[in-house]
């Protein structure tokens, strides 16, 4: 029979595993997350043929539309999900979310294309969309206060936050394979279809994972000690709406420059700076892997603290950005952009890293993954729109590669201004109760 100090021991040890195990979950869930959710900005030729067939122009803005009906779509699944999340558990909300958006994703590479079925063809991919959106904003809603309340370190928070670029590195490697495989023709007519329908194995993974993992222990306890509050956002906009509006400013320059830079990169890349399909695929790959250690690195350095870290990567990216972007513009060479494009991605959107333990840390138990889900998804408001002011800002700064680049370099600029702006409004809140 074991002592008590030991069986304590050995209980703690459990509880340790059962805590990476969620961890570890919610990275996994977000990866895919990141994939289904950045498989159409690298597929933007050949969904634009399928579904949006005719004038250039007018094809690539239908596109950009439909891709941010799924963004919009975001705000309204963690309205939903992080409302269930705080009255019904972290976990039963997480297992709902991954069969969601993944069958939305995989449903996708099924559908007729308008040659095929008409006007019937968009509007069936854009309900699906919609479908991957509302599901994936509940995803991040519900994961990423679960991984914080089990274990509260900075690191942690840019290791789970993490998983969505290492979704777009899986969707480049994929891509990648693909058009090898396909060549350049095929790939057009059934490259799309193939990215798409591997959408329906991470459900499988994510799903078996997940049914082993723990609750919170902080939302169970909280959950007995006081009645549950029937609707958390009552809550949460009576008693902690100026930490909502300090905190959505700063999720809205964030989201600002992910869709200025690494959600606009595929296109920029293949239309503006000309990189054939050879090297597409890993140069998108090579700055991904640039963007995941930047997270990585926030991740560690919010140990020391969450604005500290905010602030210095935001002022970096303010100054670096510009730059970086007309030298990679005027020498537009396979070592150039994985060099100068890498390292704009490691500043820029490094704060990511630190947004699920700093969004945690900011929301009481009961209305948390109301409050940080809204608020993280609630960014896409407006920051999604950069998607589409970054080229249409570009006749400004006299068209072409290089107005696209002084428009992506200033609206980058702007998003990191917003940042800085927020945070400086804002608490440590490293130094704050997560109660």
């Amino acid at each position: 029979m074991l002592e008590p100090q030991s069986q304590s021991l050995v209980l703690q040890r459990r509880e340790t595993r059962a805590a990476w195990r969620a961890i570890f979950g919610t990275w996994l869930g977000w990866m895919f997350d990141g994939f289904d959710l950045t498989i159409p900005l690298i597929l933007v030729t050949p969904i634009s043929a399928a579904f949006f067939p005719g004038d250039q122009l007018a094809s690539l803005i239908a596109f950009y539309g439909s891709y941010l009906t799924t963004l919009l779509a975001r705000p309204l699944g963690a309205l939903f999900w992080g409302n269930y999340a705080d009255k019904s558990g972290r976990k039963k909300a997480l297992v709902s979310t991954v069969i969601g958006f993944t069958s939305a994703t995989g449903l996708t590479g099924l559908l007729p294309t308008y040659v095929q079925a008409g006007v019937l063809a968009p509007a069936g991919y854009v309900l699906l969309r919609i479908l991957t959106g509302f599901f994936a904003g509940g995803e991040w809603a519900s994961g990423q206060p679960l991984s914080m309340e089990l274990m509260r370190k900075g690191r942690i928070s840019g290791f789970v936050q993490s998983g969505y670029p290492f979704g777009y590195l899986l969707t480049a490697a994929a891509f990648t394979g693909t058009f090898a495989l396909l060549g350049p023709g095929e790939f057009q007519v059934l490259g799309w279809r193939i990215m798409f329908l591997f959408g329906f194995i991470p459900a499988l993974l994510a799903i078996y994972v997940r049914r082993g993992m723990p609750e919170s222990h902080i939302w169970e306890e909280k959950s007995k000690l006081q009645t549950m509050k029937t609707q958390p956002y009552v809550d949460l906009f009576r008693n902690h709406w100026k930490k909502f509006l300090q905190a959505l400013m700063v999720l809205t320059g964030l989201m600002y420059c992910y869709y200025a830079v690494m959600a606009f990169y595929p296109k920029y890349l293949g239309t503006y700076l000309k990189i054939p399909g050879g090297p597409f695929g890993p140069l998108v790959m090579i700055i991904t892997a640039w963007n995941i250690l930047g997270y990585l690195s926030a991740g560690f350095l919010a140990e020391k603290g969450r604005k500290l870290t905010l602030l210095l990567f935001s002022s970096i990216g303010v100054v670096v950005t510009l730059p970086l972007l007309l030298y990679m513009a005027a020498n537009p060479t396979f070592t150039t952009v994985a060099l100068a494009g890498g390292l704009i991605a490691f500043f820029v959107v490094a704060g990511w890293g630190v947004t699920p333990i700093y969004l945690a840390e900011r929301f009481p138990t009961m209305v948390r993954a109301s409050g940080a889900g809204f608020v993280y998804n609630g960014g896409l408001l407006v920051g999604s729109w950069a998607l589409i002011i970054v080229p249409s800002l570009s006749p400004l700064f006299g068209g072409g590669a290089m107005g696209v680049t002084w428009s992506l370099g200033l609206n980058t600029i702007l998003g990191l201004s917003l940042v800085v702006a927020g945070t400086l409004l804002g608490p440590e809140t490293s130094k704050l109760n997560m109660e």
